[in-house]
C-alpha cells in the first residue's frame, strides 16, 4: 500500500470513528420539517448536543407521538432507533385523530380505557417557533421572451392575474398560462407539489381554502374546495390523486427539491418556504410571485402574522390557539403561518444523555430572543415579545399557572416518556 493510499484510508477511518462518536454523544435526537431545516442547522448546537434530520412535518409529529428515533436515521452510522424523541419540528397541527390515537395508547383521560402506568407518557405539547411565508416560485417568460413580474391580486379581475387564477392553477382548472388574463404568458403550466406529507402543503392549502370560492362541478378537488391542515397535497383531490387531464403535475421531495425543480424548466410553478431562497430573490417578482402586491419577505410576513391574538386562559389548552390558521391575512404577504415544535411534557427514567435539560436550554434561548437576528437572516420572523412571553409562561416556566409546562411536577407525577 502506498503512503498516499494508506494515509487516505487512515483519515477515512478517523472520520468514521469521529462520526460514530458524535452520534453516540448527541443529547437530543430531532428532525422533521424541511421548511426551517436551514434555520435549525444555524441555531441548534448541531453535533454533540443535537442532531436534526430534515424529513417532513408529518414525520416530525409521528416521531414524538411514537417515540421512534429510527425515523431520523439516515446512514448506518446514524442509527437512532435506540433513542427517545422528545422534540421535533412540524408546520402542521396535531390532528384530532392523532390526538385520539396517542391518548388511547399513552395519555388516557376520563372515559378512556386504563393502560399500564409504564405506557402513560403524559401530554404532548405544541408551541410556535417562528413565523414563515410560503413563497410561489415560478419560471415562465412573457410572450416577448423576457422575465416579468407576476402579481396575483386579492380582488378578482377579468383582465389581471388574481387569487382566483392562483386557485385554478393549483387545482388544475387552469392548465395554460394564456388562461391567466394579463399574465402576458402562453404555454402549458406544470405544477410542482410536495410528494411527502408537508407542512408547506398544509399552509398553502389553508390559504387556498380561504381565498378560493367553491369550484363549480365537476371539480378536481374533494367537495370542490381545498381542505385545511392537509399536509398531503395529492389528498386534496378526488381519489387522492392529482389531476391527469389538462394540467401537468409533478411531485418533488423536500424544500430544496422544490426550489431546484421549479427553476429547471420553463412553465413551472410551485410553492416553498423562504429558508432555501436567497434573501435578495424573495423581492424578485420575476421569480417569486407577488400576492396583493406584497413579496414574501420577512417584513411582509411580519405584517401578515402581527394580528394573530396571543392565547389566553380561555383557549390556551387548544392547539389551534397556538398554531392558528391564518387563512388570508388582513395585511402583508398572503400565505403565512407558524412552524412549531412538538414536545413531550413528561419523562421517566434516568436522563443519562442530559436530553431534557439540553432541550429546555435551547427553547429558553429561542424564546428569550437569542436567535432573532439569525431567524431574520434566514427569512423567517421571530415571534413578538407578547407571543414569546406567552410561550415561556405556559410551556417553560408555568408562571401562567396552566400546568402545561415541560416536566410539570403535578401533571407528570409518576408518568412520562421513557428516556433513552
Amino acid at each position: 500500500m502506498s503512503f498516499k493510499t494508506g494515509f487516505i484510508a487512515f483519515t477515512l477511518g478517523l472520520i468514521l470513528v469521529s462520526e460514530a462518536a458524535v452520534v453516540m454523544a448527541q443529547k437530543v435526537v430531532t428532525g422533521g420539517s424541511t421548511l426551517p431545516h436551514g434555520l435549525y442547522n444555524d441555531i441548534l448546537p448541531i453535533g454533540p448536543d443535537f442532531s436534526y434530520t430534515g424529513k417532513n412535518s408529518v414525520t416530525g409529529k409521528t416521531a414524538v407521538l411514537t417515540n421512534n428515533g429510527s425515523l431520523f436515521s439516515v446512514l448506518p452510522s446514524q442509527d437512532f432507533s435506540h433513542r427517545s424523541v422528545v422534540i421535533a419540528a412540524s408546520d402542521v397541527v396535531i390532528t384530532p385523530i392523532e390526538e385520539l390515537t396517542y391518548s388511547l395508547a399513552h395519555n388516557p383521560s376520563v372515559g378512556y380505557p386504563p393502560i399500564p402506568a409504564v405506557a402513560n407518557w403524559g401530554p404532548v405539547l405544541q408551541m410556535p417557533s417562528v413565523g414563515t411565508s410560503v413563497t410561489i416560485p415560478f419560471n415562465k417568460n412573457t410572450t416577448a421572451g423576457t422575465a416579468q413580474a407576476l402579481n396575483f391580486r386579492g380582488t378578482l379581475s377579468n383582465s389581471l392575474p388574481d387569487f382566483g387564477d392562483l386557485c385554478g392553477v393549483f387545482s388544475g382548472r387552469i392548465s395554460d398560462w394564456s388562461q391567466i388574463a394579463g399574465s402576458n404568458r402562453v404555454g402549458p403550466i406544470t405544477v410542482l407539489y410536495r410528494e411527502e406529507g408537508s407542512g408547506t402543503s398544509a399552509l398553502l392549502g389553508n390559504f387556498l381554502n380561504a381565498a378560493c370560492a367553491a369550484e363549480a362541478s365537476p371539480s378536481n378537488l374533494k367537495g370542490g374546495m381545498w381542505t385545511v391542515d392537509q399536509p398531503n397535497f395529492a389528498q386534496q383531490f378526488n381519489d387522492d390523486t392529482v389531476p391527469y387531464r389538462g394540467a401537468r403535475f409533478i411531485s418533488v421531495k423536500g424544500s430544496s427539491g422544490m426550489r431546484d425543480a421549479v427553476f429547471a424548466d420553463q412553465g413551472r410553478i410551485g410553492y416553498v418556504g423562504p429558508d432555501v431562497i436567497p434573501t435578495s430573490d424573495l423581492a424578485d417578482a420575476t421569480k417569486f410571485a407577488l400576492l396583493r402586491g406584497f413579496s414574501p419577505t420577512a417584513a411582509n410576513t411580519q405584517l401578515a402574522i402581527a394580528a394573530a391574538p396571543v392565547p389566553n386562559d380561555a383557549n390556551a389548552n387548544t392547539r389551534s390557539a397556538w398554531l392558528p390558521n391564518f387563512g388570508v391575512p388582513f395585511n402583508g404577504y398572503a400565505i403565512a403561518g407558524f412552524t412549531s415544535w412538538v414536545v413531550s411534557q413528561c419523562f421517566t427514567g434516568t436522563d443519562t444523555n442530559d436530553t431534557v435539560a439540553t432541550m429546555t436550554t435551547f427553547l429558553n434561548d429561542l424564546y428569550d430572543g437569542d436567535f432573532d437576528a439569525t431567524i431574520t437572516a434566514d427569512n423567517f420572523v421571530p415571534l413578538s415579545i407578547e407571543w414569546k412571553n406567552a410561550v415561556k409562561s405556559t410551556f417553560l416556566s408555568n408562571t401562567s399557572g396552566r400546568g402545561m409546562n415541560i416536566a410539570n411536577s403535578t401533571v407528570c407525577n409518576g408518568i412520562g416518556k421513557p428516556l433513552q
